[in-house]
Formats: structure tokens, C-alpha cells, sequence
């Protein structure tokens, strides 16, 4: 088992309502639908997030910036009665140990099992506005019925809570300030203590910041296992025995909570009759107790993941026929592709032939960057021609499919081990995330296109590298069947999301895919046909 982000869903976001459904997320991730209909909008999240944790904001998402723009919360909350929006994460999140100080001990993989450190957990992340200049955040986690739930803005945080919806079980944290921000969201949650002072007593306040969570946590663990002993047990040997649980999981939670009271007959008896409600409630206070803990895996895993979101926009710079020469270092193609030359420039000439031949491989073209003095020029030779020809020659769609075409051998053909540049690789998933890449190409090239993905998805030596792509190509998708069936790929490896605008103006979202024979399932009739819906 292993950390990870498995789907995304995001609620009263543009054309996105209350009920949208969680998305998977898989190797190969295709988006399809009319226009306007909401699957822009939910590609676009990535780098929307990418954009977001690279920037340092008061609320948790930059709704303008570099790679996409959503302009304000105002603008982007979907008009039809939604008063906040919400990102939900559905993730596998891999916890240390906090200790009552805060300090935060690694597992053990000689004495704890994997199912010990993993937890499955949806998060979501929901943004409201308070007033004209300030927004609220409210943080979810939930793992199966127990629910932690943070309410903040900026460092201030108003209310904490934790509940289990099948128990009776609702109790609050008097935390009060964000001690440490995380990339998305808070690391340290802390309470304050006034600082008792001698002298006058007109002396201003002073608190101290304490570890809120695993006092209070403690207490209320305390007060319940009490619940279920006999009056005449000693409080603080329950204390003492509370504070030796850890986190486990549900069905080793049972085990170690019957060994903190090995000879209590009392509770024992107690503890069998309710074992399920008493896992269950012990389990949420437990995850409240460690939930800093939580909260810096969650945000790890986000850094990461969105971190390696590589996008190119739909329509990317043309080509020209000289670029001025710049002595930069390049190793990511934009998203408009501007800075292409850079990018090949800066791989050397060994770099620049494997780059070359791998495109002629899958593509059936070669590519050049020949410098002529204080300027460099790209050249393209289609198979069969003897000579290259610059790319300004060459049709528009070549200057659209090219940025694409290097972005994906930097991240997912080239050395793993290393940059092109000699760079060592920064740690964690890659997500090339594509809008409409087939625009200007032939419908054979498309189809290659299609080919091309299939083939570095198979032969990716990772399991964190992801293609999301939105697409009106029915070649690029046939592509994909047609790769399936010959057994290049794995029918699992691929998520087909299809997206509807309603008549009451909400996006309706379906999940498609293909079936081992590289068959399309849940495929509505004539879905990308011209008629489709007349």
C-alpha cells in the first residue's frame, strides 16, 4: 500500500452543482463532451491547483495566474444558488506518529503494519465568502464515519470539531490559531494559553500556543473508556493505559484496546457487547489526536502530486521562423509553448537525437534546431522527404502538436534518473494535462497520437505518471480501444469521463471506459457524432 490520489471531484464550481461525482484518477484519463459543457473546467483544476500551492495566499486557491485563469471566487462560483466551492480529494495517506509536544515519530516497519500507517480519506476543501474582502475555508477530513472538521481564514481558525455520524459523538477543540501554513492547507493547529505574569495589572496578555488536539483529545478518551469501566477503577490508571493507544486501524484498534485492559473483566464484558461503537468512537478521537499528523501527510501529497502537473493549453504560440538565441536552461515546455526552442536547446545534441527519433518512431517526422548565428530556427522532415524544412512552412498544426509532443518525452520518455540538463529529477508523480491536443492535425496523426500515449503509458517504469486529456477526437480515442485489444495497454489503465450541460445549466457527469476487448462501455449511442442530441 502506498500514499496516493485516486479521484477528484469539485462542487458549484462554474457549471458544476451540488451532487458531482468523484472522477477517477488513472494513467489515462480522457474528458469528453460538447462545448461548454464543464470538462475544461474540471481539467483545468490541475494546474488551477499546480498554480495554487506554487503561490503563497490568504485562502487556499489563486483563482488568477500564471497557467490558468478563473478570475475571482465570485466569478467562478457557479450561479445557481451555490454559496461555496468545493474540491474533494479522495487520497490513501500514510501517517507518523505525533507525540503530546508535537513531535512526529516515523513508523517502525519492523513492528507495525502496513494497514497501521495507510488510512483512506476524503478530503475536501470548501471556499465561501464572508465579506467583500475575505473568504472562509472549511477543512474535511473523513475516514469511513469519522469526521474532523476545521473552520478558518487566514490564521485565524473559528471553529474545530470532531463527530462520528453513526455515533453519538460531537465534541470541539478550542483551537485558535494556524501555526504553520502548508502548501494547500494548515500543518499546525494550535489553542492558546494565557501566560500568567507577575506585576501591573495593566501589563498586556500574554499566551503561549499549546497542542490543543492531544490534550483534549486525551481528556475525552479518557472520560469514555472511564464510561465503560467499573466506578471503582482508577482514573489514572485509565489515563496512563489512554495514553499508550496509538492509531491503528479498525481491526487492529480492537485488539490493542483489549490489551491496554488485559484483567478488567468488567470492561471487557462492556467492551465485547459494543465493540463495534467503541472501535468506532476510540478510532475518532484517536485521528483527532494525531490529526496534525493528518494534515501534513494530506498536504505532502498534494505538493507532490500537483507539483508534477505539466499543462499546454489548447491553443499554443505558432511558429516562427527565427528565435532569438538565449543562453537559458530550460527543462519544462509552458503551456503556450512559447519557449520550445529553449527547451530543445538546452537538451545536447545526443539529447536532441534520441528526441528526434523518438518522434519519427511515433509520429513518422524528424525534428531540428540548426542555429544560424545569433538565431535558431526548428526544421521538421516528414518521413519519405529527403530535406527539413523550417516550421513555419510547415502548417499550423505542427507548431501545436510539437510542444506537446516534447513535453511528453521530457517527462515520460527520457531518463528517469536524470533531467536532460543533468539535473537530478525532483521526486514524485508527473500529470501531463492536455486540452484538445488533436487541433490542426490530420485525422492519421491523431490516431497516432492516440498510439503514442498508449505506448508511454506501457512502458512508463513508474506507476505515478498520468495523462489527462480533454479531447474531441473520436481517432484519438479509437487509438486507445485499438491499443487495448492488441494488449499494448490494460483496459483498467484507462478513465473516459463524459460531460453534459442540463437544462437547468448544471454539468452532468458519466463514467465511460473500455472493456478488455477494447470495446467502449457505458458509451452513449453517437456521443461524438454531429447529431448527438438533435
Amino acid at each position: 500500500m502506498q500514499e496516493g490520489l485516486h479521484s477528484l471531484s469539485v462542487r458549484h464550481l462554474r457549471s458544476f452543482g451540488e451532487n458531482s461525482p468523484a472522477i477517477p484518477i488513472k494513467p489515462i484519463n480522457i474528458f469528453v463532451g460538447r462545448n461548454s459543457c464543464g470538462k475544461s473546467t474540471f481539467l483545468r483544476t490541475f494546474p488551477l491547483l499546480r498554480q495554487s500551492i506554487q503561490a503563497d495566499t490568504k485562502s487556499p486557491i489563486l483563482w488568477f495566474g500564471s497557467l490558468v485563469d478563473f478570475g475571482d471566487f465570485d466569478t467562478a462560483l457557479h450561479d445557481g444558488g451555490g454559496k461555496e466551492i468545493s474540491f474533494e480529494f479522495h487520497t490513501t495517506l500514510e501517517i507518523s506518529k505525533e507525540s503530546r509536544w508535537g513531535v512526529e515519530f516515523e513508523f517502525d516497519d519492523s513492528d507495525e503494519s502496513s494497514s497501521d500507517r495507510f488510512f483512506d480519506a476524503i478530503i475536501t476543501i470548501s471556499i465561501s465568502r464572508v465579506s467583500a474582502t475575505q473568504l472562509k475555508t472549511k477543512l474535511l477530513f473523513r475516514l469511513d464515519s469519522s469526521c474532523i472538521e476545521i473552520i478558518y481564514s487566514g490564521n485565524d481558525i473559528e471553529r474545530a470539531v470532531a463527530y462520528n455520524h453513526l455515533h453519538d459523538l460531537r465534541v470541539g477543540f478550542p483551537l485558535r490559531v494556524i501555526a504553520d501554513h502548508g502548501a494547500l492547507i494548515p500543518l499546525n493547529l494550535r489553542g492558546l494559553r494565557e501566560v500568567k505574569r507577575d506585576g501591573a495589572s495593566f501589563s498586556p496578555k500574554r499566551f503561549s500556543l499549546v497542542n490543543t488536539l492531544y490534550q483534549d483529545s486525551t481528556r475525552f478518551l479518557v472520560d469514555y473508556i472511564e464510561s465503560l469501566h467499573h466506578a471503582s477503577k482508577s482514573k489514572a490508571k485509565i489515563r496512563d493505559a489512554v495514553i499508550g493507544l496509538s492509531l491503528r486501524c479498525k481491526e487492529n484498534l480492537l485488539f490493542e484496546i483489549q490489551e491496554a485492559f488485559p484483567r478488567d473483566k468488567f470492561f471487557l464484558k462492556n467492551l465485547e457487547a459494543n465493540k463495534d461503537a467503541v472501535v468506532d468512537v476510540v478510532f475518532t478521537l484517536l485521528v483527532a489526536r494525531e490529526f496534525n499528523s493528518f494534515l501534513k501527510s494530506a498536504d505532502g501529497l498534494f505538493k507532490s502530486f500537483f507539483s508534477g502537473v505539466r499543462y499546454q493549453a489548447p491553443l499554443r504560440a505558432a511558429g516562427e521562423r527565427f528565435y532569438r538565441y538565449q543562453d537559458l536552461r530550460v527543462d519544462e515546455v509552458d503551456h503556450t509553448g512559447s519557449n520550445l526552442p529553449m527547451v530543445i536547446n538546452s537538451l545536447d545534441l545526443s539529447k536532441q537525437k534520441k528526441l528526434s527519433d523518438w518522434i519519427l518512431e511515433n509520429f513518422g517526422f524528424e525534428l531540428l534546431l540548426s542555429a544560424r548565428g545569433l538565431h535558431y530556427e526548428i526544421q521538421v522532415k516528414e518521413e519519405g522527404d529527403k530535406n527539413f524544412h523550417n516550421i513555419s512552412d510547415m502548417g499550423f498544426g505542427y507548431s501545436q502538436i510539437l510542444p506537446v509532443i516534447v513535453s511528453i518525452w521530457l517527462e515520460f520518455v527520457a531518463d528517469f534518473r536524470r533531467r536532460p540538463l543533468g539535473v537530478a529529477r525532483t521526486k514524485g508523480p508527473r500529470i501531463m494535462v492536455l486540452e484538445q491536443p488533436e487541433l490542426h492535425l490530420h485525422p492519421a496523426l491523431q490516431y497516432k497520437f492516440g498510439q503514442a500515449i498508449a505506448k508511454v503509458a506501457s512502458r512508463a517504469h513508474r506507476a505515478d505518471l498520468y495523462f489527462v486529456i480533454e479531447t474531441h477526437s473520436k481517432h484519438l480515442i479509437d487509438a486507445l480501444g485499438e491499443s487495448i485489444r492488441a494488449s499494448e495497454i490494460d483496459e483498467s489503465t484507462v478513465n473516459i469521463a463524459l460531460f453534459e450541460k442540463m437544462d437547468d445549466g448544471v454539468t452532468n457527469t458519466a463514467i465511460s471506459g473500455f472493456d478488455s476487448d477494447g470495446y467502449l462501455i457505458n458509451w452513449p449511442v453517437g456521443f461524438l457524432s454531429p447529431d448527438y442530441d438533435n
